[in-house]
């Protein structure tokens, strides 16, 4: 049984190791190739590099690509793929939740394309970098890279990039509380938006303008523009989320307006909205609006109801929060197991070829081992068979000499 089970195993770390094998083959293969390519065919060898990169573990995929970049690195005359090289390096470590070593990278290329002034290619990577800075809440980085990835070449960026760039940039402003600035850089990103009819970024924009007047406490000017986004996300299919959203806005809105009869139906509309969507936040929004709104009407039994809602609702999403944290984490455990599985298979395997190495080494040294004493043999049986003839001559030779006496 428990041989039956170890063949089982050989026979699958073999098999493994036979495709780990073929892939190392091609990619070495498709290294070679670059050394010779030029700069027009080196994109398409890059990407047939990408599937293979990307079917590697992290550690292994990091040492492959370092190689091309230490091959590059040597060859004057190819150093114009450095960038790339390090774009896929940096995607890669993006791809593996480590920010820090894509930064790294990226930082590496942006030296290189600005040698070789790769003006587009800067503009990309300046981008790249300008949102990770903004995903990390490092605003201040991320309004200097969105800036330099616009000075740089805004005709090479595609139109929603540009746009997105201006609405990052005006967020950034929002977070420093500089709504005036803020405001401008919305202005753009909506006047783009409207030159290429991008209805749904004109109302994700507009919602953007009303959340920055709303912020200012300047509700009359916010409600034109959380009005005319809503009007544009419900025509043109947005996501029910910021439908929602939006909806909750303007009640919020008329609410500080001293309008409440017109923020309870929008409240509603969004409750109801909401609650065929099953958008647990907005619905604990248009409760809590709902609760205070009745509240001040004095009809406290309505109140409490929405109030409770509102409490259920709160308590319900507190709990998805902790297991969505808790989902995560087991997440980035079974993915950092599994890459120490693999890291172990690759070690086992390493291990099964060294041995069949030593094994083979083995066999042949035994063979000639066995060569070699065989004759030995042979030749000591040839001494022994002389020295017979020898004694014998040497018997007659005395026989014939005492018969002569």
């Amino acid at each position: 049984m428990k041989r039956g089970l170890f063949i089982i195993l050989v026979v699958i770390l073999a098999s493994n190791f036979q495709l780990l094998k073929g892939q190392s083959a091609r990619l070495a293969d498709l290294q070679d190739a670059l050394l010779f390519s030029n700069k027009r065919s080196f994109d398409a060898v890059l990407m047939q590099m990408q599937p293979l990169i990307d079917s590697l573990d992290f550690l292994t995929a990091q040492e492959e690509l370092k190689k091309t970049i230490e091959t590059c690195t040597k060859l004057a005359h190819r150093r114009f793929a450095l960038p790339q090289v390090y774009d896929m390096l940096a995607r890669q470590c993006q791809q593996h939740n480590r920010p820090d070593l894509a930064l790294e990278y990226y930082l590496n290329s942006i030296e290189t394309y600005e040698k070789e002034q790769f003006a587009q290619a800067l503009a990309h990577t300046y981008y790249r970098i300008g949102f990770m800075h903004f995903a990390a809440k490092h605003y201040a980085r991320a309004d200097s890279y969105l800036h330099k990835a616009l000075k740089t070449a805004q005709d090479s960026l595609e139109g929603r990039q540009v746009i997105n760039a201006y609405n990052a940039i005006a967020l950034c402003y929002k977070d420093a509380k500089n709504y005036t600035l803020a405001n401008k850089y919305f202005d753009k990103a909506l006047k783009i938006a409207q030159s290429k009819q991008d209805s749904i970024w004109i109302g994700m924009v507009y919602n953007s303008l009303g959340n920055t007047y709303a912020e200012e406490k300047s509700y009359s000017e916010a409600l034109p523009y959380f009005e005319k986004g809503l009007k544009i996300n419900i025509a043109y299919g947005g996501e029910t989320e910021n439908i929602v959203n939006m909806q909750n806005a303007i009640a919020e809105c008329y609410l500080r307006l001293n309008e409440p009869n017109k923020a309870e139906k929008y409240y509603l509309i969004a409750q109801k909205t909401a609650e065929k969507a099953q958008i647990h936040f907005g619905l604990s929004q248009a409760y809590h609006g709902l609760a205070q709104i009745n509240a001040n009407k004095g009809d406290f039994r309505r109140a409490y109801y929405f109030q409770n809602l509102h409490k259920k609702i709160t308590d319900a999403i507190s709990l998805a929060s902790k297991n969505t944290a808790i989902l995560e984490m087991q997440h980035k455990f079974d993915a950092e197991k599994k890459e120490i599985e693999i890291q172990l298979l690759n070690i086992s395997v390493e291990r099964y070829h060294a041995q069949q190495i030593a094994l083979i080494f083995s066999l042949v040294l035994l063979g000639i081992v066995g060569c070699l004493l065989f004759l030995s043999y042979r030749k000591t049986q040839k001494i022994k068979q002389l020295l017979q003839l020898q004694e014998i001559e040497l018997q007659q030779q005395q026989e014939l000499i005492s018969q002569l006496q």
